[in-house]
């Protein structure tokens, strides 16, 4: 699913494989869900605080019809307003938030990360059974798609480096494609 993710984001498309009536027929699909056949169009968008980009945000959600946009470094704290927090979602989306940790008591300066995604779409957070402590992550599960699909919103802050990420994390990375 992550390295799916990188691929989308960096622009690489998928094959599109069979004709969907040959994948599943209507009365196949699980009641309230969404066919498998649909696509879900995906962004990605490092905000550097999202506060006075949230008309660029509705903006690139609208001209390229977004289902699912994963945002990092949003620059929300857990303590703003919930009307400050849920602005950064159009009319019909809903925004999903994690904040980045405090440090020593004191409100930590930037990171955090969000998912916005258009209200029709059930989701609910997993727990993967880990707190990491060098990247930020936001597991959900799509559930109004069959089969449910695994979405992570994974950031990594400058201060680490790429190479430890991936040393540190190969793990998680590959158990998350199993």
């Amino acid at each position: 699913v992550f390295v799916a993710f990188l691929l989308l984001v960096a622009g690489v498309e998928s094959n599109p494989g069979p004709s969907p009536s040959t994948i599943m027929d209507s009365q196949s699909a699980v009641p309230g869900s969404l066919p498998f056949n649909n696509s879900i169009i995906l962004g990605c968008f490092n905000a550097r605080s999202v506060q006075s980009k949230t008309a660029l945000i509705h903006d690139l959600i609208a001209d390229n019809n977004i289902d699912i946009l994963a945002l990092q470094e949003t620059w929300v704290p857990s303590d703003f307003h919930p009307a400050i927090k849920c602005d950064v979602a159009p009319p019909g989306y809903t925004v999903d938030h994690v904040h980045r940790p405090s440090v020593a008591g004191r409100p930590s300066r930037g990171g955090g990360i969000a998912i916005v995604f258009r209200d029709h779409y059930k989701t609910r957070k997993i727990d993967l059974g880990f707190q990491p402590t060098s990247f930020e992550l936001q597991p959900i599960i799509i559930s109004s798609t069959t089969p449910p699909t695994l979405l992570i919103n994974i950031y990594q802050p400058r201060s680490s480096p790429t190479s430890a990420f991936f040393d540190r994390n190969s793990i998680f990375v590959c158990s998350g494609m199993a």
